[in-house]
C-alpha cells in the first residue's frame, strides 16, 4: 500500500502542515504502508524526522504533480494534501492516480477534490465546508479526529495523576512552533522573570527557529533555571512534567489538550485565530490573542492567574 503526502514546511510556514502528517505516515508505515513526502526544499530542515520516509524535494515552481507521479509511479492508494496553497485543481490532478484523496485543512476558504476532509479544529462543523468539498466526501470534523501521536495517549494518565498532585517550584514550558518567527519564546522569558526564582522554564525550538540565538542569551541571563531545547524527542515528557504551557494553537494544542496541560496561547497565524477562540471557549486554554497586542505584562499576568 502506498501514501504520498503533499506538505511544505519552512521557518515562515512552521513545520506544522509536515508534523501532522507525519503522525499520519508513521501510524500507516506501522501497518506496512510505503509513505512518500513531496515537500518544498526547506522541509527537512524545520522537520527533520520526515527523513524516515521516502522524501522527494520540490523545486521552487517545479510541476509538482510530475515529479511525484516520476518518483512514485501512476498508482497510489491514497493521497494526503495538507496546504494553503493548494485547492481542488490540484487535487483532481491527482485523481487518475490515487484511489483516495485525503485532504488536511482548517482554513475552509477554497474548494477541494477529496473523498475525506480532515479539520480537527474545536467546534468545526459541516456548514463551514459547504459547497467546498463533494457531497461523496467524509468529513472528519474536531479534535476526535486530532493526529495525535502515539506517545502522547500513552503518557495520557501518568500526566493527569501529576496533575493532581501538589508540588513546590512551578515548571513551564514555552514552546511557539518549530520556528518561532516572532521571537514569542524570548518574550515569554522576559514576562516570567517577576515570577522569581520559584519556577524553572523549558523552552522548545526547532533547529530552523530564526531567534534561537537571541533566546540562548536570554535563557542564560534570566534569574530562573531556563533549559533550551532544539529538535527534541522529548516533547511528551515535557508536557508531562510541565505544569503551565505558553505556546501557540498550532498542531500541538491537541498534545497539551491530551495531557491535561494547562495553557497560555499566543495567536501568531490566521489559521490558529479559530483554534485558540474555540479552545478559549471550551475553558481548554486561555486565549490572549494576536501576538502584536500581547505584552510581557499580558502574559506575566496569565501565568500567574493560573497558578
Amino acid at each position: 500500500m502506498l501514501a504520498v503526502f503533499r506538505a511544505d514546511a519552512s521557518a515562515t510556514l512552521g513545520g506544522g502542515h509536515v508534523m501532522r502528517c507525519l503522525t499520519l505516515a508513521d501510524t500507516l508505515a506501522g501497518s506496512g504502508w510505503r509513505c512518500g513526502f513531496a515537500c518544498n526544499g526547506e522541509a527537512v530542515d524545520v522537520v527533520p524526522g520526515v527523513r524516515r520516509h521516502d522524501l522527494l524535494p520540490l523545486p521552487p515552481n517545479a510541476d509538482s504533480v510530475g515529479l511525484m507521479k516520476k518518483r512514485w509511479g501512476n498508482t497510489w492508494d491514497l493521497a494526503v494534501i495538507d496546504h494553503y496553497g493548494l485547492d481542488a485543481a490540484f487535487e483532481s490532478a491527482l485523481r487518475p492516480i490515487a484511489s483516495r484523496i485525503l485532504v488536511i485543512d482548517d482554513l475552509h476558504d477554497r474548494k477541494h477534490d477529496c473523498d475525506f476532509l480532515l479539520d480537527q479544529t474545536h467546534g468545526r462543523t459541516i456548514d463551514a465546508y459547504e459547497g467546498l468539498i463533494p457531497r461523496s466526501a467524509r468529513s472528519l470534523l474536531g479534535p476526535d479526529y486530532a493526529l495525535l501521536r502515539p506517545e502522547f495517549a500513552a503518557m495520557r494518565g501518568e500526566a493527569l495523576d501529576k496533575r493532581r498532585q501538589i508540588a513546590g517550584g512551578i515548571n513551564i514550558l514555552v514552546s511557539f512552533g518549530a520556528t518561532d518567527p516572532h521571537n514569542l519564546g524570548g518574550l515569554a522569558l522576559e514576562a516570567l522573570e517577576p515570577l522569581g526564582p520559584d519556577i524553572s522554564v523549558d523552552v522548545v525550538l526547532g533547529g530552523m527557529a530564526r531567534y534561537s540565538a537571541a533566546v540562548g542569551k536570554a535563557a542564560v541571563a534570566a534569574p530562573f533555571p531556563v533549559r533550551v531545547h532544539e529538535n527534541t524527542l522529548e516533547m511528551p515528557k515535557l508536557m508531562r512534567d510541565a505544569d503551565i504551557a505558553l505556546g501557540s494553537p498550532g498542531t500541538t494544542s491537541w498534545e497539551r489538550c491530551c495531557l491535561g496541560l494547562p495553557s497560555i496561547l499566543v495567536t501568531f497565524a490566521e489559521n490558529q485565530r479559530e483554534i485558540a477562540a474555540g479552545l478559549g471557549r471550551a475553558g481548554a486554554a486561555v486565549d490572549l490573542g494576536w501576538y502584536e497586542d500581547v505584552s510581557k505584562r499580558d502574559l506575566s499576568e496569565a501565568v500567574r492567574a493560573l497558578y
